[in-house]
């Protein structure tokens, strides 16, 4: 099972390498959907265990209060089911996981702009867009421009020295 860090860095697109590239996204796309799956599987249990501690704590408070005689509001126990150390720690447990969940979601988002990303470049290639005429297209004047530096370089070698 590999981590966001190692799926992160996949993401990358080697041009020189689509092939490749566009036969393994159908693979890591799904695995970085399923990851992302497991790690909302895993928030929603924690906002479960966050909802069933909170109604633990507020009906034990309840019941402390029944048997104390102590008239209570519905504020009051919401405070103190806020306040209860178990309750915080859940709390700050869903607030990881839904971070985590964030960064799994925009992975996956990421991956969906990779495929499109994918079929441009794909479409790049067989149109010939990193050929070399297409990348540096030169115009006349370059052209002799090379041609008398190539002439210069050739009378540069046949010259003899002048003082030997």
């Amino acid at each position: 099972m590999a981590t966001l860090h190692e799926f992160e860095e996949l993401l990358r697109i080697d041009c020189n390498a689509l092939d490749t590239q566009v036969s393994e996204q159908p693979d890591v796309y799904y695995r970085v959907s399923q990851e992302a799956s497991c790690v909302r599987d895993i928030h929603e249990t924690a906002k479960l265990n966050l909802d069933a501690k909170s109604s633990q704590i507020a009906n034990t408070f309840r019941g402390e209060c029944a048997k104390s005689a102590t008239k209570i509001t519905e504020g009051a126990v919401g405070e103190h089911v806020t306040l209860h150390p178990e309750y915080k720690a859940l709390q700050q447990l869903v607030l990881e996981t839904k971070h985590n969940l964030d960064k799994w979601q925009n992975l996956l988002t990421a991956y969906q702009q990779r495929s499109q990303m994918l079929k441009l470049m794909a479409d790049l290639y067989v149109t010939g867009y990193w050929t070399r005429s297409a990348v540096r297209s030169k115009t006349v004047n370059q052209v002799k421009d090379d041609a008398a530096h190539e002439g210069r370089v050739a009378m540069s070698s046949v010259r003899t020295p002048l003082i030997k």
